[in-house]
């Protein structure tokens, strides 16, 4: 090969090389502003995520930038979400989990808020955070919805309605829960991680329904297997004749209602789940200790009807419902 030719192919690769290294370097950028503190934490935190030669290489032809904070100095511990990545933006994923792209970064850059209600939500997110941890993994993309209540069956899906997401918020609405990314929210792997705000508004939906007295434990407690409890039973709707007889009319007796059904709060004015009924009227849902309203959610009859039920942690609670339909 002649010695020109040589030269072209080192300058063409010379020039991919340049072109690699500077995609991440002009197109990485922190999200928000940091301070030096800030910064500092977060190269020493990413030199000790990447302590391999070859990944420290990677890392230096790339670049890492600060996505979102999450905490802004209210809560200790507070938390830099960071991604990193190398030549051509290639994300570097972290080496002591496996695949993980999102890295979070806890920096203490502000002083604890002795708040009792801050206090109780840091409490109780490092619990919950800790627990999943412990019984199912570091979650690859944040604490979700989705995790969360694969972690714990006491959990509803009304209770993350309004939590705050990294790039939206969760809503449940006619028993679905659904993530509304925000209009001007960047499409991102980790968009569903909810944060601190998210926590707050997830604890106090959580507390609201359980008690509003309970401690932050007996709150934990009631969203583990230990607070839940089944209610199971029959729903008919009747009378189906407008004259009762003596002996009843067998075609006259009470029908089972195959449909579904919305679980309130006692007071009818708060959804939690909804559950649909076999063709015969039976049914059997979980649900946490505590007292319940249940009724229709396409009701035939006279007014708005329904019946309250109690959950009892860890036993069955038999109920036979009857819908009135008006008929005399």
């Amino acid at each position: 090969m002649k010695k020109s030719h040589k030269i072209l192919i080192l300058a063409f690769l010379g020039i991919i090389l340049f072109i690699g290294i500077a995609i991440p370097k002009l197109t990485v950028q922190d999200v928000i502003s940091l301070t030096a503190e800030e910064k500092s934490c977060v190269q020493t935190s990413i030199r000790q995520q990447f302590d391999h030669p070859l990944q420290r290489i990677a890392l230096w032809l790339g670049k890492s930038a600060v996505i979102y904070k999450q905490g802004d100095g209210v809560i200790k511990e507070n938390t830099l979400i960071v991604k990193s990545y190398t030549i051509f933006r290639i994300p570097l994923p972290d080496t002591r989990f496996f695949n993980r792209i999102t890295q979070q970064v806890i920096c203490d850059w502000a002083s604890e808020k002795t708040d009792g209600v801050f206090s109780d939500v840091s409490q109780f997110t490092g619990i919950i955070q800790g627990f999943v941890i412990k019984n199912i993994g570091q979650p690859i993309e944040g604490f979700s919805a989705s995790i969360y209540l694969q972690a714990f069956p006491g959990l509803l899906e009304a209770d993350f309605d309004g939590v705050e997401a990294l790039e939206g918020k969760y809503a449940y609405e006619n028993g679905k829960l659904n993530f509304e990314r925000r209009k001007s929210g960047r499409m991102s792997s980790a968009e569903e991680m909810i944060i601190e705000k998210g926590h707050e508004t997830l604890f106090n939906n959580i507390r609201g329904r359980l008690g509003n007295n309970l401690s932050v434990d007996e709150i934990v407690r009631g969203i583990t297997a230990e607070g839940i409890g089944r209610v199971s039973g029959t729903i008919l709707l009747g009378p189906t004749c407008p004259v009762v007889k003596n002996p009843p009319n067998p075609k006259c007796a009470d029908k089972p209602i195959f449909g579904e059904f919305i679980v309130q709060n006692a007071m009818g004015n708060v959804e939690f789940t909804r559950f649909s009924t076999q063709r015969d009227g039976s049914f059997s849902v979980s649900l946490p200790a505590g007292e319940y309203y249940i009724t229709w959610a396409e009701p035939l009859g006279p007014g708005i009807q329904g019946q309250l039920v109690n959950v009892i942690a860890g036993e069955i609670s038999e109920y036979t419902i009857l819908f009135d339909t008006g008929i005399r």
